[in-house]
This record gives structure tokens, C-alpha cells and sequence, in this order.
């Protein structure tokens, strides 16, 4: 029968699943290699007997050494199918981290010494245990269709498949040949199933233990092939053979799963690969999932309870904003954090939402990868009362006279022109601290006699460094004649001279800070403070300050939403005619700002 035939068992109304098929009687796992993992002459496919002739117990034992061999194989990266050379020296690493994990059964302390007749006697109790599992299972066929995939079929005598499979193993046992091989099969078999335990394996019986698991398994074949052909008198002679009874061993290998600070790294790198996630955004996607990490502690991710996510959000709801790095300055635990700063306000229910909605969404991930059976945090976001009108705070009138037109608010106040600058362009423009701080030289300019801000991510000057928020933050915003008297034309004209690309060259991004804007935002944040403004409204203000002039004078139109950066809601203005010219987002919107006076 060839190795890479599928099966489909007759008289069973389910289809096995893709990484199943059936060989004799008992269903064998598959994993079909990436074909960067396959080299000349290498295999292609990974084999494992799942030791059962139940599809439905298959399937879930299938089911996991899946996830458990995709994340096996992610610790060896291969190379492009043709870097023969590297991917059969990454293979060989796979297969010494085989052998580490056999090293560890091998030489684990506390070895028990057994005899050669102990040994007999508990593989002849684990050999009666499979027969009398063996005998309430249902029947299967004398025989199989199998199908290669192509179209093309045949009937396979399962007792044949049987006799062919002991004959291959008292091949092994009489010559050695894949003796390695069968060392491991054997060692991590018994110590899996529990019928040896850890202490009883050792260097010194390993190679005599794996004999004696060979001729069980060859008789354990023959015996299957007699009862497929209704012979039942064969097997008398090992029931009557002396045996000690099967019991699982209490130490025997757990099924491994990953801890919590492997999956938010398997997590991480596995989304940056997709492009799930943009470069500027990774810092605040990885805080939020590893907020859990910090809470709850390192556990394997099977072991995380619906109470653990419960506690989890409830701490969040007694922890200031800015939390994880005070936490890390402070020294102190969780609990003695949240004891020192319990007066202070604590996070946002809407900050909340976005860490806890970021963990299930981690959680949903692990279970589409068949790393775990359930998510503990779905369902678990806090019912957030506040309108969103009441948690967008503009600045008020007087809080903008008192910032801007007091007299006090010059370029000469300013090391970094780009903390005189933003906030007056995010007041006459609405537009978002990043993409203000981020602007070059090339996307201030004039167009049909009016100056405008070309809000774009392509630059024709090299540069690549600009994102956008969405795809509806692209657009093109008239400059206010306040902002060309105040000098901003003049100070483009300036940079533009220096040889600078960007519009704000002192503003620089971190690793650690992806925006441009981090330094704009706290700088205002300061000043906003000197001044006396602290409920509630920092940078952002400036552009709900912007949609709040327009609102109270019926103005929230079609034109509006293009200017702010939000999708039209009208269908029909969405799909039909094009954009607002420049002219017409001039004369009707932006020329009748008149804010500080």
C-alpha cells in the first residue's frame, strides 16, 4: 500500500480528516511538509500511528499534534526548496531535538532498575490491555478503498496490510536496521501511554526495552490480522502468558502546551508575518496582550480560567493610565501597585475594552490553531455607559484664546518649531497629531491659486516613512489664511532651503516611540497644564475642537467628512461623482473659521 494513500473506511458515514488515513485498522497521523522543508531525497510527509481505530478519538488526538508540529517546525525556519544545503542541516536540527527530548527521558534522575522478566511481563499487561480495548471497538472492514488523490482507487486487505506491517518490524528486530528510530517510537510510546514510567526507562535497559517492544508490537499485528480474518484461537496463548496488569504510570509525559508568554510571542511573530499588524502599531498591540503576562503571571495557556480573565479585567479596572511603565519603575507587585495608587483615576472603560478585546482576540487566534479548546475571555468586555459625544472633550472658546491669542503663543517660544506649529495646523485643519508631525516639505503646495496639505502616504522624494489611519484619512486640505499670516508657507519655504525632506526634521521616531508625534503631544499636554486645562483634553482636543465648530453650525456634510477624514455615510456619496475640489472645500468650509475672534 503506498505510504502518501489516503483512506476512507467503509461503512462510516464521516470523511477522516485531511491529516488522517487509515493503516490496517488503526488511523495514522500525516503532516504534509512545507516544501521549504523538503529537500533531495527527503521526506515529505511526517507519520505518526494515533494507536486507535475510533475516527472521532483520531481526530482529536490528531487534531493536536497538528498545532503542536506547525509550532514545531516554526522553531526551524527553511530556506528557498533549492538551499538544499541549509534545509537538510535545519532538518537534522529537527531531529536532534528529537533525540534532546528522548536525552531527557533517558537521563531524568532517580532511574529504578527493572529485570528483563519485569519488562516481559508489563509489555504482556500492556499487550492484553490493546487486545481487550481492541475487542469492544467496532469491527472494521476486511477491506479499504483508498484513493492517491488523482482519481485513481483500489481495495486494500486490511489483514494483509497487518501481516506486512509485523514482517517489517521483525526486519527491524532481526538486522537493527532503524533502530534509532525505534527507539524513540518505543521510549516515547511507553512513557506517553503511561505503561512505563520515567525513572523506569534508562540508558542501561533502553536498547533491550525497545527489543521486547518490538516483538509485542509484531505479535499485537499478527494478532490483528487473525482476528480480521476470524481466527481468534491465535491470541490464546498471550492471554495465558504471564503478565502485570496495565496501569498508567502517574509521572508519564503531560501533553505539552504552551506557556502564556510563548503564545504571545508565537502570537507576535506570526502576525507581523501576515501583515495583520503595521510596523507603527506593534508597541500597542504587544502591551495589551501581555498586560495578561504581567496580571496573571507565566501558566501554560490550557490552565487559564474564565475566573483568571475575570480577575484579570477587574484588576485593570483598579489600574491608572500609563501603568505598565510606572509598574516597571515601582519594583513593586501587582497588588502593591494597585494599594499605592488607588486614589488616582483609574483607566478608561474604553481602555479596558481594547486590552481585554485584544487578549480574546489572541485567545480566538489559539483556538483557530488548535493550541487550545476554548477562549476564556470572550464575552468579557464592561458595558460602557458614557456617550462617545461626552468622552470626545473639545477645547472651548476661551480655552483657545487663552492658549493662542493671549499673546504669548509665538515661534521664539519654541525650541522644536514643530510644538509651535501642530497644534495651529490640527486647529484651522482637523487633522491627526501623526499625520501633521509626519508631513514633508513636498505635501504643503499650491494647486489652481490656493496653498493646500496633501495628506498622503506615497512622497516623490524618497522618503517612506508616512502611514496613514485609514484609507479615507488620503486628502487634500485647503490652508486657512490665519496659518499663511502666522508664516507656516514661509517656514515650508525655509526647510525646503535647508535641504530638509521633512516639514518638523527635530521629530524623530524610537522603537520604542513608532510616531513622530509623541514628543507634539506630551509638549502640548505641558502646556495645556500651565494653563490650567486638565479635564480631560489634550492634543486630540484640537480636532474635536475643529468638528465642534463646524457641528454647532449645521455643517457636519459630506464635504465635512472628506475634509476630516472619515467615510461619507450616504451610499450614494461614496460611490458617485467625485471629490470636492479644493475650490469649493476653500470657499464653503475652511475660509469661514474663525476661531480667537
Amino acid at each position: 500500500m503506498p505510504a502518501n494513500l489516503t483512506a476512507a473506511r467503509r461503512q462510516s458515514p464521516a470523511q477522516p480528516p485531511a491529516f488522517l488515513y487509515l493503516k490496517g485498522r488503526i488511523f495514522y497521523y500525516r503532516y504534509k511538509l512545507p516544501k521549504r522543508f523538503v529537500t533531495g531525497g527527503s521526506t515529505k510527509e511526517i507519520r505518526i500511528s494515533l494507536r486507535t481505530a475510533y475516527q472521532s478519538q483520531a481526530s482529536r488526538i490528531a487534531a493536536r499534534l497538528h498545532a503542536v508540529t506547525a509550532i514545531s517546525l516554526e522553531r526551524w525556519p527553511m530556506e528557498e526548496p533549492n538551499d538544499f544545503a541549509e534545509n537538510k542541516k535545519r532538518l537534522a536540527d529537527l531531529r536532534k531535538f528529537l533525540q534532546t527530548e528522548l536525552n531527557n527521558i533517558l537521563d531524568a534522575p532517580g532511574k529504578i532498575e527493572l529485570s528483563p522478566s519485569d519488562i516481559r511481563k508489563r509489555l504482556n499487561g500492556y499487550l492484553k490491555y490493546q487486545l481487550d480495548q481492541e475487542a469492544v471497538e467496532p469491527i472494521p472492514p476486511d477491506e479499504i478503498i483508498v484513493g492517491d488523490g488523482d482519481g485513481n482507487f483500489e481495495k486494500v486487505d486490511l489483514a494483509e496490510s497487518n501481516d506486512k506491517i509485523a514482517s517489517n518490524l521483525l526486519h527491524n528486530l532481526n538486522t537493527g536496521d532503524n533502530f534509532d528510530t525505534d527507539v524513540q517510537r518505543c521510549v516515547f510510546d511507553l512513557v506517553k501511554s503511561g505503561a512505563f514510567d520515567i525513572s523506569e526507562v534508562s540508558r542501561d535497559n533502553v536498547d533491550g526495552l525497545t527489543r521486547s517492544y518490538l516483538a509485542m508490537q509484531i505479535s499485537l499485528q499478527k494478532i490483528r490480522a487473525a482476528r480480521l480474518r476470524g481466527d481468534f484461537s491465535y491470541e490464546q496463548p498471550y492471554h495465558q502468558a504471564e503478565y502485570i496488569h496495565y496501569q498508567q504510570s502517574i509521572s508519564k509525559i503531560e501533553e505539552k502546551y504552551l506557556n502564556l508568554d510563548e503564545l504571545i510571542n508565537l502570537y507576535h511573530v506570526i502576525k507581523v508575518k501576515d501583515g495583520a499588524w503595521a510596523k507603527h502599531s506593534l508597541s500597542d498591540h504587544k502591551n495589551r496582550v501581555t498586560s495578561l503576562l504581567r496580571i496573571i503571571g507565566n501558566k501554560p495557556i490550557n490552565s487559564i480560567t474564565r475566573q483568571d480573565m475575570r480577575s484579570f479585567r477587574d484588576t485593570l479596572q483598579k489600574l491608572p493610565p500609563q501603568w505598565r511603565k510606572q509598574l516597571d519603575k515601582s519594583g513593586l507587585s501587582i497588588k502593591e501597585f494597585i494599594e499605592k495608587y488607588k486614589n488616582k483615576a483609574p483607566l478608561s472603560i474604553k481602555s479596558i475594552n481594547l486590552i481585554v478585546e485584544a487578549v480574546s482576540g489572541m485567545f480566538t487566534w489559539a483556538m483557530r490553531e488548535n493550541l487550545i479548546e476554548r477562549n476564556p475571555a470572550q464575552g468579557l468586555g464592561l458595558k460602557d455607559t458614557q456617550q462617545d459625544i461626552e468622552k470626545r472633550l473639545p477645547l472651548s472658546d476661551d480655552d483657545i484664546k487663552l492658549i493662542f491669542f493671549n499673546g504669548d503663543y509665538k515661534p521664539d517660544a519654541y525650541k522644536n518649531p514643530a510644538y509651535y506649529w501642530a497644534p495651529l495646523i490640527a486647529l484651522y485643519t482637523g487633522m491627526r497629531l501623526e499625520e501633521i508631525c509626519q508631513l514633508h516639505c513636498e505635501d504643503i503646495y499650491e494647486e489652481n491659486g490656493i496653498f493646500l496639505i496633501d495628506i498622503r502616504e506615497d512622497s516623490t522624494d524618497g522618503l517612506c516613512d508616512k502611514i496613514l489611519k485609514t484609507k479615507n484619512a488620503k486628502r487634500k486640505i485647503p490652508i486657512h489664511e490665519k496659518l499663511k499670516a502666522l508664516g507656516l508657507i514661509a517656514y515650508r519655504d525655509a526647510m525646503i532651503k535647508g535641504k530638509e525632506i521633512r516639514l518638523f526634521p527635530l521629530l524623530n521616531k524610537t522603537e520604542k516611540s513608532p510616531k513622530y508625534g509623541k514628543q507634539v503631544g506630551k509638549a502640548f499636554g505641558l502646556l495645556l497644564k500651565e494653563k490650567n486645562i486638565v479635564d480631560g483634553k489634550s492634543f486630540h482636543s484640537l480636532r474635536h475642537s475643529f468638528s465642534n465648530f463646524f457641528k454647532i453650525r449645521n455643517m457636519h456634510t459630506d464635504m465635512f467628512r472628506q475634509v476630516f477624514g472619515h467615510e461619507i455615510q450616504n451610499l450614494a456619496g461614496r460611490q458617485y461623482g467625485d471629490k470636492f475640489s479644493i475650490k469649493q472645500i476653500y470657499e464653503e468650509l475652511i475660509s469661514k473659521i474663525t476661531f480667537g475672534e
